[in-house]
């Protein structure tokens, strides 16, 4: 029975580009990718910087989306649970209920 063993991966070595000091950024540095490393599940991430932390509401004052959340203060959007249904309009007819219903094959446009 043979034994396996890890093969390294290529390594390609690519030509960095040359930057002139008049077209250096004064922002801060972002981080290169790593040439030669192969993508795998295990090595695989955002870029840094592209992901940003929720903000936590409701813990209060001090945190900036404390008291109301920045929901209002009262009213059914402001309130626990799922909110309005899709299409209320307020207690207006909704659009959907106010057209008239396509009868038949698409509103009786019949192939013959």
């Amino acid at each position: 029975m043979k034994t396996l063993v890890a093969k390294p991966c290529l390594k390609i070595q690519r030509p960095r580009p040359v930057v002139s000091a008049a077209y250096k950024s004064t922002s801060a540095p972002v981080a290169a990718p790593i040439v030669g490393v192969r993508f795998r599940l295990d090595n695989l991430g955002p870029q840094p910087g592209s992901r940003k932390k929720a903000k936590r509401k409701g813990r209060g004052i001090s945190a900036g989306q404390g008291a109301s959340c920045g929901f209002g203060m009262r009213g059914q959007k402001s309130r626990s649970g799922p909110g309005v249904m899709k299409g209320f309009e307020g207690g207006q007819m909704p659009l959907y209920r106010r057209l008239p219903k396509l009868r038949g094959i698409a509103g009786g446009n019949a192939p013959n």
